[in-house]
């Protein structure tokens, strides 16, 4: 089962730092506030930012940043701070962008090579595979329009279904009900493997 973010708790965890599963967004705002970025560690001091974080996220990420803004403030020349922890999280973006790049040209030249040796072993083509996921709405009800819809719009991309399985992600209360007893909806989390064939 996907696991969610354990600071926004709305997205996918993506990634894990210091234990905490978090999602791409989040992941991004915690590495710049590791580096010292005064913008991002107000972030994480706002409010608003996590309304209910996981408690290891609460104690190992938000704590940890506000003693670490705390720490930077105390008796320093802010604007400086500032400019520093921007130009840090500046030259670490570049460098993550630099990574990234050179990883899609590594990949892109396995990718050939091992095309070339199907094309060398007389193969005609390969299976290429697609995951989709959708999720039931709020009242645990499923969208048949919706899968229907997504599934036949990728059939005319060539894609068909070869699997399909359902991951239960929690319960929705909802009021409203006789005697005020409210309804315990299970909301599910619908993923369908497709595939294609790629000629060469």
């Amino acid at each position: 089962m996907a696991k969610q973010c354990e600071l926004c708790g709305k997205n996918h965890a993506t990634d894990m730092l210091f234990g905490v599963n978090m999602c791409k967004s989040c992941s991004d705002h915690s590495h710049k506030a590791i580096i010292g970025d005064l913008d991002e560690l107000r972030y994480f001091l706002s409010p608003g930012a996590f309304p209910n974080p996981t408690a290891q996220a609460q104690e190992k990420l938000i704590k940890h940043f506000a003693k670490k803004y705390d720490k930077l403030t105390s008796g320093h020349d802010l604007e400086k701070l500032d400019a520093q922890g921007k130009a840090d999280a500046e030259k670490r973006i570049e460098e993550n962008k630099k990574r990234i790049e050179e990883e899609k040209e590594r990949n892109k030249k396995l990718r050939e090579d091992r095309l070339n040796s199907l094309r060398f072993r007389g193969y005609e083509g390969y299976y290429e595979y697609k995951t989709v996921v959708i999720n039931d709405n709020s009242d645990g009800g499923v969208w048949a329009d919706t899968i229907s819809s997504t599934l036949n719009n990728l059939a005319l991309d060539g894609w068909r279904l070869v699997s399909s399985y359902t991951n239960e992600l929690g319960h929705n209360s909802k009021p409203g009900s006789v005697l005020s007893a409210g309804t315990n909806a299970t909301i599910d989390e619908h993923i369908f493997i497709l595939e294609r064939f790629i000629k060469l």
